[in-house]
């Protein structure tokens, strides 16, 4: 069984802020952008800290994952923890300190980059997904993209799907992170992100 997060479509529990790039060559939106398309950054390319303005702050229920500016996702260091004693593949983890106007006390978090990337969406038979736009991912072919409707998407994925890594997107959903049901279960039993993950369970073929 495999299971997907809608998090980076989780604009109204969006956290405000802004990242300080530091010594990166890059920009915020070209480190946003290869975030959004998966794809794998350098470290001395990924921000060095999130700063939060007045006003802003992380919610209790949403303190071990959330969304940021750019559609970075922040994960706790807690549950860092529980996601790199599974087969995490070459996802990305960058560590960066998160600082408030208030002085409010917030740990280091760690952006999450998720690159691994199965091909086994099957839009013929999945609901609530129009054709995006075809892009060419690092070393691979161009993909015909697809989006998902917010709340009402159901993708329906091939058996190969639980194959290999506990963690990965869908070359073809760019806006969907999909896990194991045994990395899921774990993030339950630990109580970390459900409501920013927001769990819905895929179908099989």
């Amino acid at each position: 069984m495999v299971w997907f997060s809608r998090i980076l479509n989780d604009t109204d529990q969006f956290v405000s802020g802004e990242y300080d790039l530091g010594d990166s060559s890059l920009s915020l939106l070209e480190v946003s952008n290869a975030l959004a398309r998966h794809d794998p950054i350098e470290p001395q390319d990924a921000p060095s800290a999130f700063r939060m303005p007045q006003g802003s702050k992380i919610k209790a229920s949403r303190r071990d994952a959330f969304l940021t500016v750019g559609r970075l996702v922040l994960v706790s260091p807690k549950l860092r923890d529980v996601l790199i004693d599974f087969d995490m593949g070459k996802n990305q983890f960058f560590e960066v300190p998160v600082h408030h106007a208030s002085r409010l006390n917030y740990p280091n978090h760690f952006i999450l980059n998720v690159i691994e990337k199965k091909n086994s969406f099957l839009p013929e038979h999945s609901i609530g997904y129009r054709a995006g736009i075809t892009i060419s991912f690092e070393g691979d072919d161009s993909v015909q993209t697809f989006d998902g409707k917010y709340d009402s998407d159901v993708p329906v994925l091939s058996p190969k799907a639980t194959e290999g890594v506990d963690m990965w997107c869908e070359a073809a959903i760019w806006n969907r992170i999909f896990f194991s049901e045994r990395l899921k279960n774990a993030v339950e039993v630990e109580d970390l992100g459900r409501t920013s993950f927001r769990f819905a369970q895929s179908k099989s073929q």
